[in-house]
């Protein structure tokens, strides 16, 4: 089996689309899919996005295809409470036009779709940060039939997954790489106020830091292309190959999905590859990588030293050259070069490329410049620099930025619009019989059903004796069969005439015009209904299983999570006391070392108070991991996600809590992981306090808050140091305890810690604290108060100090994020 779900089966091209005309773009140039957003909620809120009608028009015609093209609406971001009902209204469209799926990453959502509207297919968004096998099979049962795995994982690590899982497999084939896994970059939110989450990155990965060598940008990804390898992913099992780029120009999506579509059908030869990539290059790209597609440890995937479009590569200035039009470059350009083509310089010291347009071209044949409008590959040219060029020197290398060849090479054209939505089929029945009056008048009942709406109309209309009775039913089903660009087809019909009449066309025009103002009030009245009952499940009225819990009064206890137990040598009997639970990282305590360790704080803390969290990066099989914790008897665990779920449910006398990493953002999502045995759940740091307030009145299971915890800004695959001029060995320094400190140009202080999986864990310069917060939330009804010593080592002395001011009622100081601006 493989991730198609068929052996053999032909995998999807699955394009971006920002826009109505970057999707048309993406179907005629051959995708499969596209993937798109409405206004909101949608993982690329600035991208120019769809309208609801632009929605359904573009369903309309994808689907009219041959063969049917298949359209996927992105809702994947995180909903607040307040904002659910919306999210539903947004579903209800996307329903109402026909869209094949919703790509999510909220819980609530999904449940949403689950509940209310069961015919939409349902894809699990790369923001779920689903990494590996027993992930992907929580995901499915959830009902997810596609599941979008994290970017960072290897090809064997893909085939693995789709081989284990009987949903389709999606994977990332080109495109923008975030340094982060996604749904787990935190930095644009308390850095900048805009969350990756909610679809407002501020790019915070491409920011300049100072080092000692130099400024630097050391979380600057280089672009994902994969090119011919997108055959390795289909004999992996992946289903669909998708193409980043919802903030892509059409030129771009035509050219990406034309660049893979060849592939994919076999029309690539390797003469042409080149010549193609080098096309693609020009609309936009960063330097290419195949990031971790063959191992883990692949040091090629960053770009320290610049940022943005960079282009194709040119050449070299080969002679600084005086033109009759100024100051010139004299090179060998490796690609075809014309007037109003773009270049790009790179010239130290500059953060980026410096870009200008070709307006004035010279070919050096004989002793004599000569003006020209083009230059062939591999002929010496003369281009001139504009006025502002800053000082350029012989070896700097050029790039193609900007190609008029390519843009002729891909002309778009935008097809009229097909319909207004999808079709309703509709079935018409009509029964004509003659009034008792003899005045030559009929009674008319026109009924006309759809799905769950039933709508008759009863009219009278002159008639008369019917010389054809065959011809009267002719002039009726003509009549109802003219719906112009209604969203109505016929596709039933019935017709009743005992008494033999015929009524003029113009008359069945008019009831037929009456008949379908009629049908469209009764179908606005349902959706007004639809709409009042979403509102009201979105906001738990009505979902009797489900009760909010008591708010916590006076009781509101301590909860302490450490990564790694080494850092609680020096707590008393005293100090345990004061915590409720314990929570501890078992990544840092695997093996039987580990296990003595815990057995040893067990009988320090007391076992029934000891709970284990699962590491939110476990590449490897998390269920291997957990096994003999099982088998020791360890029943308290702690989620940071799916992965872990489907080995833990099987358990007897398990007692789940989530992490806030397993994003809880409204009711319906916190209604979800309690169907699905979470009895406690943590609020995200990330969160603002409104909705934090809305959340403890409303939610079903007992909340804990995070009073006082460091902050992932990034939690990654890349060891930063290989690119920031420390520890170049490629294996990110696994085994070093000091972090690596970074100065960013805007955000100040972060620093940098290796994780036990070889990637890194960048922390903020301050630690999220409640402050004078902290009696607020609790009044609000609060479960309990995390007090996390993570995502960074802590000293045996530094852990005490600050646990005993917290518990003293001193919390320690830092930022509050998000939680008084809220989240945007």
């Amino acid at each position: 089996m493989n991730g198609t779900g068929r052996p053999g089966a032909k995998p999807e091209l699955l394009a971006p689309a920002g826009g109505p005309d970057a999707g048309y773009a993406a179907l005629q140039y051959g995708a499969d899919a596209v993937y798109l957003g409405l206004s909101r909620y949608s993982a690329r809120a600035e991208a120019e996005n769809f309208t609801p009608g632009q929605l359904a028009e573009f369903v309309v015609f994808a689907h009219s295809l041959s063969p049917r093209r298949k359209t996927y609406l992105a809702l994947n971001t995180v909903i607040g409470q307040a904002e659910i009902g919306e999210a539903a209204e947004m579903l209800a469209i996307a329903y109402d036009c026909g869209v094949d799926a919703v790509i999510v990453q909220d819980l609530g959502i999904l449940r949403l779709i689950r509940k209310k509207f069961p015919g939409i297919g349902i894809h699990a968004s790369t923001q779920m940060a689903i990494h590996n096998l027993s992930g992907a099979r929580a995901a499915a049962a959830l009902g997810c039939g596609r599941i979008t795995l994290a970017r960072e994982l290897t090809l064997a690590e893909i085939a693995e997954i789709a081989a284990g899982t009987e949903a389709e497999i999606e994977v990332f084939i080109h495109g923008t790489l975030c340094y982060s896994y996604s749904g787990l970059c935190f930095f644009s939110s308390f850095a900048a106020g805009r969350s990756g989450n909610r679809g407002r990155c501020a790019y915070s990965c491409r920011e300049a830091a100072a080092t000692s060598a130099g400024s630097v940008h050391p979380f600057s990804l280089k672009d994902l292309a994969l090119g011919k390898r997108v055959l390795d992913l289909v004999r992996a099992g992946a289903a669909s190959l998708k193409i980043e780029g919802r903030k892509k120009s059409p030129l771009y999506v035509a050219a990406a999905t034309d660049f893979y579509r060849r592939i994919l059908d076999g029309r690539m030869s390797p003469e042409n590859l080149a010549a193609a990539e080098a096309g693609l290059k020009t609309v936009f790209a960063r330097s290419w990588t195949r990031f971790f597609l063959d191992g883990r440890r692949n040091p090629d995937v960053a770009d320290p030293e610049m940022v943005g479009h960079r282009g194709s590569p040119l050449g070299n200035v080969e002679r600084l050259f005086h033109t009759p039009a100024g100051p010139g470059i004299r090179f060998r350009p490796r690609l075809p070069l014309e007037r109003h083509d773009g270049c790009q310089i790179d010239v130290p010291g500059l953060p980026q490329p410096f870009g200008f347009a070709v307006s004035n071209l010279y070919s050096t044949g004989g002793r004599r410049l000569k003006a020209v409008f083009a230059v062939p590959a591999g002929m010496e040219a003369v281009l001139v620099l504009p006025e502002d060029a800053p000082p350029v020197s012989v070896g700097l290398p050029l790039y193609l930025s900007s190609s008029q060849a390519v843009k002729r090479a891909y002309p778009l054209v935008r097809p009229r619009p097909g319909g207004v939505g999808p079709e309703i089929p509709v079935h018409v029945e009509i029964a004509l019989f003659r009034l008792g009056d003899g005045g030559g008048r009929a009674w008319m009942a026109c009924r006309g059903r759809t799905g769950d709406a039933d709508f008759v109309l009863e009219a009278e209309a002159m008639a008369s004796p019917a010389r054809d009775a065959e011809g009267a039913e002719a002039a009726a089903r003509l009549a109802f069969s003219r719906l112009g660009g209604k969203r109505f087809v016929l596709t039933g019909w019935a017709f009743r005439n005992p008494d033999r009449l015929f009524v003029r066309p113009s008359e069945w025009n008019r009831l037929r015009r009456d008949w379908l103002a009629g049908l469209e009030n009764l179908l606005s009245a349902r959706d007004a209904r639809r709409r009042k009952e979403l509102s009201r499940f979105a906001a738990g009225n009505g979902n009797a299983a489900f009760s909010s819990p008591t708010p916590g009064g006076n009781g509101c206890p301590w909860i302490l999570f450490v990564d790694d137990p080494a850092c609680l040598a020096d707590f008393t009997t005293a100090d345990f006391s004061r915590a409720a639970e314990v929570i501890v990282g078992i990544e840092h305590a695997s093996g039987f070392s580990g296990s003595e360790c815990l057995e040893r704080l067990a009988g320090r803390v007391g076992r029934e108070k000891l709970r284990l969290a699962l590491p939110v990066i476990r590449r490897d099989d998390p269920e291997r991991l957990l096994d003999p914790w099982i088998g020791g008897g360890w029943r308290r665990w702690l989620l940071p996600g799916l992965a872990g779920l489907p080995a833990l449910l099987g358990v007897a006398g398990i007692d789940l809590a989530g992490d806030w990493t397993l994003p809880m953002f409204n009711r319906l999502a916190a209604e979800q992981l309690a169907e699905l045995g979470f009895s406690r759940l943590t609020l995200s740091p990330e969160d603002g306090e409104a909705n934090w307030l809305a959340l403890l009145q409303t939610c079903p299971v007992r909340l804990w808050a995070p009073a006082y915890t460091d902050v992932p800004f990034f939690i990654s695959a890349v060891p930063v140091r290989t690119h920031t001029g420390h520890c170049r060995s490629g294996r990110g320094c696994p085994g070093r305890k000091d972090g690596l400190v970074l100065e960013m140009e805007r955000s100040g202080k972060v620093t940098i810690w290796p994780r036990p999986d070889g990637g890194a864990t960048v922390v903020g310069g301050q630690p999220f604290s409640l402050g004078d917060r902290l009696e607020r939330i609790r009044l609000a009804g609060c479960g309990g108060f995390r007090f996390d010593l993570r995502w960074r080592p802590y000293a045996p002395g530094e852990a005490i100090a600050l646990w005993r001011r917290a518990v003293s009622g001193k919390l320690p100081a830092g930022m509050t994020g998000n939680l008084l601006r809220g989240l945007a």
